[in-house]
């Protein structure tokens, strides 16, 4: 539902392409995958950089939440993403 969509969306569309261009359906549509029809040759390097930058950012949260505790992340991450997410799908 709604609440699911708001949560979810920009998640979902990104790795499954969901409400993404009908042209991409059948195909790897994942924007992570290096190898999805999404990119130009030219293009898979920086995906590959890009992904690298996310999992750098994902450590970065974990180290975060370990030296000022998972409440900390939560309140000065995680609700200012969901409340960005739900502008970015509606």
């Amino acid at each position: 539902g709604m609440v699911g969509m708001l949560l979810f969306g920009w998640p979902l569309y990104l790795i499954f392409n969901m409400a993404g261009p009908e042209k991409y359906e059948g195909q790897r549509n994942n924007h992570f995958d290096t190898g999805a029809a999404l990119w130009l040759d030219k293009q898979r390097q920086l995906v590959a950089l890009s992904n690298l930058g996310v999992f750098l950012g994902v450590c970065g949260l974990a180290y975060w939440g370990a030296v000022a505790g998972v409440m900390t992340v939560v309140k000065f991450y995680l609700i200012p993403y969901l409340v960005v997410n739900a502008y970015l799908v509606l």
